[in-house]
């Protein structure tokens, strides 16, 4: 649904007064939502749930806690949204589920030569799959790309994959980069295949791979996403000429940049988080019990 959908969600369940009253609060809840309104549902229905703020006896409207420490990781969803997504899941042909993990181990949108690589199937039979999953509002499709239709969906999939099948998963994912990349005549990402090959545990192409990443990044002046590329450099660096290689260029990259800029991780997402200025009720606010 729109933002303004989800605006009118909000005022309408929270019976919120004011003009633009819960409109920041509704573009936030439309970014980790994308918009779905069963996940927009279930998201307030966990605040209520959880007494990050409640209805005022009188009136009904929303009132928003006083906790001093108010922050709310948006990942974290009720149980029943987690059981719901599973069943339906678990519903899909084996083949579509089979897909559907290695699209949520992708993580940024998986090619559909790469998944056709993966799966040892047609491009064709892989979008017809694809399609499948999309009608059931499991995966979105853009330019090529497959990705879960919310990260929420991706956390369910990745928790039912045992830790060996997720090794390997990743795995066949870097390699069916390459042969992917090959058949374009192109060359693969190399944060993407370092990344992958790192959790695969192919060791020479995460080494690889992560100092190229590193290189690149250094280049850009990403330092954060340049030292991330180089501990995985430096984690399966199997020899001292590649362990000296990656000390080198770290030394390189902390002389010229100085350590203090380290970044956050990559991956983390502000959208993923809620702070108190982002509940703009206008209900004040209450106590709640620590």
């Amino acid at each position: 649904m729109p933002k303004d959908e989800v605006w009118a969600v909000i005022r309408d369940l929270g019976r919120i007064r004011g003009g633009t009253t819960g409109r920041r609060l509704a573009q936030r809840v439309h970014d980790v939502t994308y918009g779905n309104p069963f996940y927009v549902i279930e998201l307030l229905k966990t605040w209520l749930a959880d007494g990050w703020f409640s209805a005022d006896p009188v009136t009904g409207e929303w009132i928003l806690s006083d906790r001093s420490d108010f922050e709310i990781q948006v990942g974290t969803v009720s149980a029943s949204v987690h059981e719901a997504i599973a069943h339906r899941i678990a519903r899909r042909p084996g083949d579509e589920q089979q897909l559907l993990a290695t699209i949520a181990a992708h993580d940024h949108g998986c090619p559909t030569d790469v998944l056709s690589h993966v799966h040892g199937m047609s491009r064709l039979r892989v979008a017809l799959l694809g399609d499948a999953l999309e009608r059931r509002f499991l995966v979105r499709e853009s330019g090529g790309l497959y990705e879960c239709a919310h990260p929420i969906i991706a956390t369910v999939v990745m928790v039912s994959v045992g830790a060996a099948r997720r090794r390997e998963l990743h795995r066949a994912i870097a390699l069916a980069m390459i042969r992917a990349a090959n058949d374009r005549d192109s060359v693969p990402d190399p944060g993407e295949l370092a990344f992958h090959a790192d959790l695969g545990e192919e060791r020479q192409l995460a080494y690889a791979n992560g100092l190229s990443a590193a290189t690149a990044s250094r280049a850009l002046g990403n330092t954060g996403d340049a030292l991330h590329w180089l501990d995985i450099a430096s984690r399966w660096a199997g020899t001292d000429e590649e362990t000296v290689a990656v000390e080198r260029v770290t030394a390189e990259l902390l002389n010229v940049a100085g350590a203090h800029e380290r970044r956050l991780p990559i991956g983390l997402r502000g959208e993923a988080r809620l702070s108190r200025p982002d509940f703009d009720l206008s209900g004040g606010t209450i106590a709640r019990a620590r």
